[in-house]
């Protein structure tokens, strides 16, 4: 019996209980080769008050589809990345500086006087 149609997609969830068996499962019954990725869904945004020691907060969602369905899947082109890009440098690369530092509105230690702090440097001055 054929539960995977050659476009179908097929998603699945468990929690962390369940899931790894889950996941053995469909590997047997739609191929291992037909899995895609895991994903993780956060079901709660706020702490737990319950009085137990550990308090998942999210569960395990798989995905399987066909090799056919999967040529469709591709991403998208996004414009607005290319321009977050800079460069190119001395080797000729290009990079992104957000992932270094802090861009735009409060990103300057003047907008926001309480959120700098000193780090002591091995000779003992401030930077």
């Amino acid at each position: 019996m054929r539960l995977l149609a050659d476009d179908g997609v097929i998603f699945a969830q468990a929690d962390d209980r369940e899931g790894h068996y889950l996941k053995v499962i469909m590997d047997e019954v739609l191929g291992r080769s037909n899995f895609i990725a895991t994903f993780l869904w956060r079901k709660v945004d706020s702490p737990n008050d319950n009085k137990v020691p550990v308090t998942p907060d999210h569960v395990l969602i798989f995905a399987y589809a066909r090799d056919t369905t999967m040529a469709k899947l591709r991403q998208k082109p996004d414009p607005s990345l290319i321009e977050a890009y800079r460069g190119p440098d001395e080797e000729g690369r290009y990079f992104r500086d957000r992932l270094l530092k802090k861009n735009g509105k409060n990103s300057l230690r003047s907008d926001r006087p309480t959120m700098w702090f000193p780090i002591k440097n091995p000779d003992g001055t401030d930077i």
